[in-house]
């Protein structure tokens, strides 16, 4: 058989069955079929005799098994054929069968389930549906179903019915992301009444339900839910279901902004109605020249329209007319996802990956989209969604013709306002406005700065006479009756003000401040901010909060227009940022390793403390990145660190890369290198950290820099941990404190110590890691850097709690409220998972799922990625402890699954022990003796100590409910001695709790 074109030769998804190249053969009697089973389940493993006595026969085989079994071997060889029989060797005390992963059916589906899964991540539900239907056709009936029930073959049934239900559950996922939810419901129904108590069955039963309209039934099917987990095991529904349920209770996404007043438009709007009756979906470009009230218009219809659209309404706007850049389609497709109900750490990296999850989301869906200021086709296409009963309604000046032609786009041009409706806009006597409302055009724009400056007690006389004395040829042509009715206002401002909003034409985003307004007409700053008073009770800028202020895009534009050619108003505004930038920097993270740089004279923003250079950077973070170049990209790598907006991030320094390259700055490349190793660090992209890490400190040595050469070498040994290498890690850091010191960089020396501490603690060496992070906490104080001091207070209190000193959770504390202090949420977060370990080690499973969650939550959405592994195997322990094991379960699933993508290996090794232990609790100690050997291998195999004694004590446990008592006894002795050669005293407790319950007798022995 071969199946999609694999050459399959073994067969165990059910009845056992080998092909000889010419036929599949079955084996008809048990024993031999029993055998085969067990040499394909360990396939590649010698099984030594004993294991197959034990397999065959449990604790009581006959004096004549060995024999039999040779019998069975030969047997086995005869039906193989005589090529395939080659493949069963002898070796040593028993046998081994060599098969390539293609010929064994289980791996085959194993490899279709995760290529599929991995489709599925990435957007490609139509691949990923393809895959998961052919990795579930591989199934002829269950697991083995001709074989008995054996310690092998039960694990393997146990593994293989939850991977094909995560396979059956994912291809569901891929068939409602391509809306085929209405085919869907009734296999899912069943699906749910014969496995009842799997939970993601039943969210995507209410998916379907509510995407085929029967929200009523969707609801329902969460409440049979809920009653079900109740009432069998006391537990709530889990996080996602009940985001689900919360969701459909109440209105779908709504970011449509509110609308001014709309005046006259009447059969405009109707046009739009009746386009709405339309089959979706429907393209509608509404054109017109800029001030004609597009924005207006649209918002207008779609807050009228909001019960047609019952999935939602999805607002962006596309910035095509700012003096910026366009909005980046991909941005937007973010936003509008993680409106739609898509987590934010699961939103995909690239553009076209987003725009495929973004139409699977909409397939079926009646969403009403609005897309302002669109600059061109373009830009909407990728924004536009597939086959669904959606309405897209685009606002631009360019006629978006494009549009038409590909996605047969209806136009809909907006002319100037009928002569009464620019009237009742100003408002006032018709005698009194008639003229005005002529003068202005009756263009809606110009009419309602005109209506403001009315409402502020201006005289319609002195508002006619001022556009009167302009070029009145021009107010036949709509463009040049704006500019009249803001030639107005601007010749109104006295000549200090008019300079300034000349100036503001300069400027490189849509808010600006006092400091930056002095920056650029190099003034003092009390004047700029009596000047942009000034504009502000003009109209000509408005208010943000915070002592900043914006510009309309039309304003803005105007402003561009009479913008001066002046490069050094522009210069001393980018210094001016730079010089900030670096200030802020030096409070925010005292111990970062700055670009050494020309110095900067320019004034800065005077700042009180860390708290407040941290919300200078919040507020002017999108200028910071618009100016760019790769010194202001350095001085903002801490708090980028910090907030983590890596699409900002990302950008940023990569046009910083190019620019450094284009100056041929060696410390400039450098600089750029190691921010965007950082980034990666901070995603778990090890593999790409450590390479631009590396190439940061060649740069850096090549340049000079001794200390973006330490910090180069700092950021490879800490990819070299997070991948489980932690003797590689210390080398390489160690070689970076020898720089640290002989430059006296002495928040390097900190940095490098709590790191090496670190790797040392991973190994066991509990003693000599306190010992480095006490003198790296002592550094950090001398230095004065709160944020190091965060992350080296908790990781020695983490020390001592190790080694059971009691003192450990008042010192967690203390950095917690340091972390809070300084608004850092990952080090929150961080400190938050340490609290929860230390209350599940003392048995107070409740607080402790208390502080996980808390922990989660902080990095949910975008946070760094070993944090949001650590805090989920920590929240899967607390469920565990609590009984709760469907919630452990889903922890610790997501957190392997996360850890092994990339290669985190502490944090897989967690998940793998967490799993171990709840399948102890839950009576499937086979399973969890896979688990727990596969993290004893994998910890000896990188010297971590610490994790090899937790390992081993979750491996005694398993032997000792498999009735193994001496090997139980072995590994507890084992755990033991790792523990205490740790001096991981708690450790030591619990292996040697494990050794005195197989010592007791029980009082019925005889």
């Amino acid at each position: 058989m071969r199946d999609g074109g694999l050459p399959v030769r073994y067969r165990m998804l059910g009845n056992v069955a080998a092909h000889d190249g010419v036929h599949w053969q079955a084996i008809a009697a048990p024993k031999p079929r029993a055998l085969l089973a067990a040499l394909l389940i360990r396939a590649g493993d010698v099984l030594t005799v004993d294991q197959l006595l034990f397999e065959l026969w449990g604790d009581r085989p006959p004096r004549s098994a060995p024999t039999q079994i040779h019998g069975y071997i030969l047997r086995i060889r005869r039906v193989l054929g005589e090529v395939r029989a080659r493949s069963l060797l002898t070796t040593g005390p028993g046998y081994r069968l060599v098969v390539e992963d293609e010929e064994l059916d289980t791996r085959v589906f194993a490899r279709l389930s995760a290529e599929g899964r991995e489709a599925l991540r990435d957007g490609d539900a139509e691949h990923a549906a393809e895959l998961l239907g052919g990795a579930l056709a591989l199934w002829q009936g269950p697991v083995l179903a001709d074989v008995p029930a054996s310690p092998l073959v039960s694990g393997l049934r146990r593994r293989l019915s939850e991977d094909w239900h995560l396979t059956w559950e994912s291809r569901v996922e891929a068939d409602l992301a391509l809306g085929r939810h209405a085919g869907l419901i009734e296999e899912i129904a069943r699906h749910v009444e014969a496995h009842p108590l799997r939970e993601r069955p039943w969210r995507q039963l209410m998916l379907a339900l509510d995407r085929a309209g029967r929200r009523d039934d969707a609801v329902s099917a969460y409440q049979r839910l809920r009653s079900l987990l109740v009432d069998h095991s006391g537990i709530e529904p889990g996080l996602e279901v009940r985001r689900l349920y919360d969701d459909l209770r109440r209105p779908r996404p709504h970011l449509v902004p509110n609308a001014p007043k709309l005046v006259g438009r009447a059969a405009e709007l109707a046009a739009l109605d009746t386009l709405a009756e339309a089959d979706g979906p429907v393209v509608t470009a509404v054109t017109g020249p800029a001030g004609i009230g597009k924005t207006a218009f649209v918002r207008h219809w779609a807050g009228k329209a909001k019960d047609r659209y019952p999935d939602g309404r999805l607002y962006a706007d596309l910035e095509g007319y700012g003096s910026g850049e366009p909005a980046a389609p991909a941005a937007v497709l973010a936003t509008f996802l993680q409106a739609l109900g898509v987590p934010a750490d699961a939103v995909p990296a690239d553009e076209d990956s987003r725009a495929a999850l973004y139409r699977s989301r909409l397939s079926g869906a009646r969403v009403l989209i609005v897309l302002d200021n669109a600059r061109d086709a373009d830009q909407v296409r990728p924004l536009l969604p597939g086959p669904s009963r959606c309405m897209v309604v685009v606002t631009s000046r360019d006629d978006l013709r494009g549009l038409t032609a590909t996605h047969g786009a209806h136009l809909l041009r907006l002319p100037v306002l009928e002569p009464a409706a620019a009237v009742a806009l100003l408002g006032g006597p018709l005698a009194d406005v008639a003229e005005l409302a002529a003068l202005c055009g009756h263009l809606p724009l110009a009419l309602r700065i005109a209506a403001r400056k009315l409402a502020a007690r201006t005289p319609v006389s002195a508002l006619v006479a001022a556009l009167r004395s302009g070029d009145l040829d021009g107010f036949a042509h709509r463009r040049a009756a704006v500019r009249a009715a803001f030639d107005a206002s601007y010749r109104a401002l006295p000549e200090v003000a008019r300079h300034v909003f000349r100036l503001l034409g300069l400027t490189p985003g849509h808010e600006f401040s006092a400091h930056a307004v002095a920056a650029l007409g190099d003034l003092p700053v009390s004047s700029a901010a009596a000047v942009l008073d000034r504009l502000a009770a003009a109209h000509m800028v408005e208010p943000a909060g915070g002592g900043r202020f914006t510009c309309h895009d039309l304003l803005r534009r105007y402003a561009l227009e009479l913008a001066p050619d002046d490069p050094a108003a522009t210069r001393r505004l980018a210094d001016h940022y730079l010089a900030t930038a670096r200030h802020a920097a030096t409070l925010v993270s005292p111990g970062m390793a700055l670009a050494p740089t020309a110095p900067v004279t320019a004034p800065v923003v005077p700042f009180a403390d860390h708290a407040a250079a941290l919300l200078w950077l919040d507020a002017e973070r999108a200028n910071l990145v618009a100016v760019g170049g790769w010194r202001i990209v350095d001085a903002l790598r801490a708090y980028l660190a910090m907030r983590s907006p890596r699409t900002d991030w990302a950008a940023a320094a990569r046009a910083g890369l190019a620019a450094a390259v284009a100056e041929r700055s060696l410390v400039g490349e450098a600089a750029m290198e190691i921010s965007l190793g950082r980034l990666a660090w901070s995603e778990g992209r090890y593999g790409d950290a450590k390479t631009r890490y590396s190439h940061a400190r060649t740069l850096a040595h090549q340049a000079g820099w001794h200390e973006g050469e330490s910090t180069g070498l700092n950021g490879v040994g800490r990819a070299e941990i997070g991948m489980g290498r932690p003797d590689a890690g210390r080398e390489v850091l160690t070689e970076a404190l020898g720089i640290d010191r002989a430059v006296g960089f002495r928040a390097g020396e900190a940095r490098e110590l709590h790191d090496i501490g670190l790797a040392m603690q991973n190994q066991g060496l509990l003693a000599e890691s306190i010992e480095h992070q006490e003198r790296a906490l002592a550094l950090c104080v001398e230095v004065g850097d709160l944020r190091a001091q965060c992350l080296v207070a908790d990781a020695l209190a983490w020390a001592r709690q190790l080694i059971g000193q009691p003192s450990a959770l008042k010192e967690h504390t203390s950095a917690l409220a340091l972390g809070a202090g300084i608004g850092w949420e990952a080090a929150q977060s961080g400190v938050l998972r340490r609290i929860a370990a230390h209350h599940r080690d003392a048995g107070r499973h409740t607080t402790a799922r208390d502080y996980a969650e808390r922990a989660l939550a902080l990095v949910r959405a975008g946070g760094e990625h070993q944090l949001r592994v650590d805090a989920l195997t920590v929240l899967g322990d607390a469920n565990v402890g609590l009984g709760q094991h469907a919630a452990a379960r889903r922890c610790y699933t997501e957190a392997l699954g996360s850890a092994s993508t990339s290669g985190y290996l502490t944090g897989r090794m967690d998940a793998l022990l967490g799993l171990a232990e709840l399948h102890v609790r839950s009576g499937e100690p086979g399973t969890a003796e896979v688990w727990a050997r596969t993290a004893v291998a994998a910890a000896r195999a990188s010297g971590l100590l610490l994790w090899e004694g937790r390992a081993l004590t979750v491996l005694a446990s398993a032997a000792a409910a498999l009735g193994r008592r001496p090997d139980a006894a072995r590994f507890a002795a084992a755990a033991l001695a790792a523990c205490e050669r740790a001096g991981h005293h708690p450790g030591a407790a619990q292996a040697l709790s494990i050794m005195d319950s197989l010592t007791t007798v029980p009082s019925h022995a005889g």
